[in-house]
């Protein structure tokens, strides 16, 4: 099917997946026009299609467990993550292995994804039954990322019109990018989250060199849509005068700095950990005052705090 559609003149309107296949079009007149083609591409091979499993002219579909619409923004598809909120607690590493499955797939949509799953992946390699090992620090993170599977965020497909601007993160635990543009409301219009857990190694970086792997990380996910244009970086610039202001960079300091000429950016500073988040997800984390007694530090305690900051600078509306 792929082979059939992938060549001029229907790669323009026309993506596939197995044996799902879905016309895209800017006018009702040109829609008509697509369809007919190719049904009639179709017809000649002799492939047969069931009016029952067809859907025309929808201003919004549902494929592979993301609902897009005509206006280019993409969310998740409810039907599809409703379950997860009756996800029973996992007894094992390899339930814990089931779940993460299921949460990496939609990890577009999850923020700061490395950091909140962090007390899962240290138990996903476990032999038999998790016992005491299950603790309220692991239950909240598996609560909390059923919750963020539940608040609707939407993606939007890149206005090329409009500048982009990319925020960094980095925590004693992972890593993260996000991806947005700003209207001429003022309106955010986030595009897409990367992230990824720190290696053991890396774990060992100071502070600012976990921001500045952060920097680079961000500028090879998002470079089809960063590169040869102006955008604004979001990170706290330190990390970007500390590898200036060494005098013998090693290798790997010296490919960071390499990738990072190559780009074309203006910077804000933002002090310490800092993200930007959508109000919607801000309720999901708890306040300090909500988690007295407990000794330990919970992995939300530091985002919750980042969006405070947010909010004081006006950066989260």
């Amino acid at each position: 099917m792929t082979n059939l559609f992938s060549q001029e003149p229907f790669h323009t309107f026309v993506a596939t997946f197995i044996d799902d296949i879905v016309i895209f079009s800017k006018t009702m007149d040109e829609h008509r026009t697509h369809v007919n083609m190719v049904i009639d591409e179709l017809t000649k091979i002799k492939l047969i299609l069931n009016p029952k499993k067809c859907h025309f002219a929808q201003k919004t579909i549902y494929l592979l467990g993301f609902c897009v619409s005509a206006n280019g923004e993409k969310s998740l598809d409810p039907r599809k993550v409703t379950n997860t909120q009756d996800w029973p607690i996992p007894k094992t590493g390899k339930d814990i292995q089931r779940f993460l499955g299921l949460i990496n797939y939609f990890r577009d949509f999850i923020p700061l994804i490395s950091t909140l799953t962090a007390p899962l992946d240290a138990l996903r390699s476990h032999d038999g039954r998790l016992g005491n090992r299950w603790t309220e620090k692991t239950e909240h993170a598996f609560n909390t990322i059923k919750d963020v599977l539940m608040s609707d965020l939407v993606l939007h497909t890149p206005n090329l019109d409009l500048p982009f601007h990319v925020a960094t993160d980095a925590s004693d635990m992972g890593i993260g990018a996000a991806l947005y543009q700003e209207s001429d409301k003022g309106d955010r219009r986030h595009i897409g989250f990367m992230a990824r857990s720190l290696t053991k190694s890396e774990r060992n970086y100071g502070t600012t060199k976990r921001e500045l792997l952060a920097i680079v990380f961000a500028l090879n996910k998002f470079h089809q849509h960063l590169w040869g244009q102006h955008f604004t970086l979001h990170t706290d610039h330190k990390a970007l005068v500390y590898i200036h202001t060494q005098k013998d960079l090693n290798a790997m300091l010296n490919k960071w700095l390499d990738t990072i000429l190559d780009y074309n950016f203006s910077i804000v500073h933002l002090p310490g950990i800092q993200n930007i988040l959508p109000d919607a997800l801000s309720r999901l984390f708890p306040t300090t005052k909500e988690l007295v007694g407990v000794r330990q530090v919970k992995l939300t305690d530091l985002l919750v705090r980042s969006l405070k900051n947010l909010t004081r600078m006006n950066l989260l509306r």
